[in-house]
Order: C-alpha cells, then sequence, then structure tokens
C-alpha cells in the first residue's frame, strides 16, 4: 500500500507511514487542532494525496497546501478512508466536492450540510489562528 502516503499493511496493524522518496516524497508539519480535527500543512512539492489510511482511528485531517484549504478527509474507526471533501479544483460544476474512495474514481457529490459545519469551522479557525 505504498501509493497516495498510504500505510504499509493496516490489517496487520502495520500503521508505518509510507510517505514515497525521492521526488514523490510528502512531509506535512502539524500546525494545529480544532475539535478533534488535525490541521496539517505542505508547503512544498507537488500535488497533496490523501492517505488510504490514518494512524489515529476515527480522525478528520484538514490539510493546507500553500495556504489553502485542499482536503478535508475522514477515516473510521478501522483507520480506513471514508471520504474527502476536495476545494482545490472543480469536479463536474461542483467546487466543493465529496470523494468516496481515495482514488477518486467513484461516486462523488456535494458536501453535507455536516460537512459544511466544519468546513466553515476549518475557514474560521485556519484565518483567524494561525495566520
Amino acid at each position: 500500500m505504498g501509493g497516495r502516503g498510504a500505510f504499509v499493511n493496516v490489517n496487520l496493524k502495520d500503521f508505518r507511514f509510507n510517505n514515497g522518496s525521492g521526488a514523490n516524497q510528502q512531509t506535512f508539519k502539524t500546525v494545529g487542532e480544532i475539535d478533534g480535527i488535525q490541521v496539517i500543512v505542505q508547503d512544498k512539492g507537488f500535488s497533496v494525496g490523501a492517505p488510504e489510511f490514518s494512524h489515529t482511528a476515527s480522525r478528520i485531517y484538514a490539510i493546507v497546501q500553500k495556504g489553502k484549504l485542499k482536503h478535508l478527509v475522514f477515516y473510521d474507526e478501522n483507520h480506513k478512508f471514508v471520504k474527502s471533501i476536495d476545494f482545490g479544483h472543480k469536479h463536474g460544476e461542483l467546487k466543493q466536492h465529496v470523494h468516496y474512495d481515495y482514488m477518486h474514481r467513484g461516486k462523488y457529490g456535494p458536501p453535507t450540510e455536516e460537512d459544511l459545519k466544519i468546513i466553515r469551522k476549518i475557514e474560521r479557525w485556519y484565518s483567524t489562528e494561525w495566520q
């Protein structure tokens, strides 16, 4: 499971982060947390890809790249990817859109009302606390 910053083998409880190497390496730094949502930043390198698995069960990550919210990524109690909300590009007519598989090949749609509450909370925090 080396692609997209995935863990080595979550089924065997091997949660070592394999974030690529050389030109494909992704490095992140945590800049804060709000209501259990970890805010992480990647300022250098190529486009950010959300990991397939999370170190922490039931985690939400807000991924910021170049000063802008790039993704909100949700994981379940088994550390597995549930969905990501993307902000950096349009999908169909949707600027903000939700993907339900980490490779972004399947179903997508608009954020739910609950998603929008989280988005507003992160945007408020990020614009006032960190910048």
